[in-house]
């Protein structure tokens, strides 16, 4: 599944030298003009530090595509989920069949005088299968699980992280204080989530940075 996950290059921004900081914030202590500081602030953002660092975030659009994804196959493996889509596969066959074989027998009792129950067996053994191979294709329609995406502080999370993961997170909080890092999982029942590292700035811009816990995952730490 990890396929689904693209990583999104950022855009090439500005970038000043020692000297040009320096004189920036002298001109902002001194004559208190803010201008020139505040366009170094906002090129010292977390996105120009991950670009320093080569580091490049998951595109939030595939990030949507990957829980949507995984929250389906966890419906559909859900043992409740396939009693369920088995036991709508059949009274909706039995419904459909009824309906159809009635209509096939009774033209076929004007053509031969013949009202043959066949029909029915028939339609049933054609429209139950159908109809529970549809329901698996959309499980989650079926099921009554619910999936809840959590967020915890890094600092409160106590299960075991890669060290890639965690190496990818201290290189940025170390450039970019204010980015703050937390670990968002899929919470459902007992199951074991993919969780991702997830950075935060200041100005509420958030980054999927990281994800583990699927075989294949290690591929993508740089």
């Amino acid at each position: 599944m990890q396929e689904i996950l693209k990583r999104k290059s950022l855009i090439v921004g500005l970038t000043f030298d020692k000297d040009e900081r320096e004189f920036a914030n002298r001109v902002n202590d001194v004559l208190g003009y803010t201008p020139m500081q505040s366009i170094i602030d906002k090129v010292d953002s977390c996105e120009n530090v991950m670009r320093d660092l080569q580091i490049e975030p998951y595109d939030p659009q595939t990030v949507a595509e990957y829980k949507k994804a995984k929250e389906k196959e966890i419906a559909r493996s859900d043992v409740g989920n396939i009693f369920m889509t088995l036991l709508f596969s059949a009274i909706a066959g039995v419904v459909i069949s009824g309906i159809i074989g009635t209509v096939i027998a009774t033209i076929g009792y004007f053509i031969s005088g013949n009202y043959n129950p066949v029909w029915y067996l028939a339609c049933m053994a054609i429209a139950i299968p159908t109809i529970f191979i549809s329901g698996r294709r959309n499980g989650e329609v079926f099921s009554d699980l619910r999936f809840d995406w959590h967020r915890t502080s890094l600092c409160l999370y106590h299960l075991p992280i890669p060290e890639f993961v965690l190496q990818t997170a201290l290189d940025l909080k170390e450039r970019c204080p204010d980015l703050e890092m937390m670990v968002e999982e899929l919470r459902v029942l007992h199951y074991q989530p993919d969780p991702f590292l997830v950075g935060v700035d200041k100005r509420s811009n958030e980054y999927y940075l990281e994800v583990w816990n699927e075989p294949g995952f290690h591929k993508f730490a740089k």
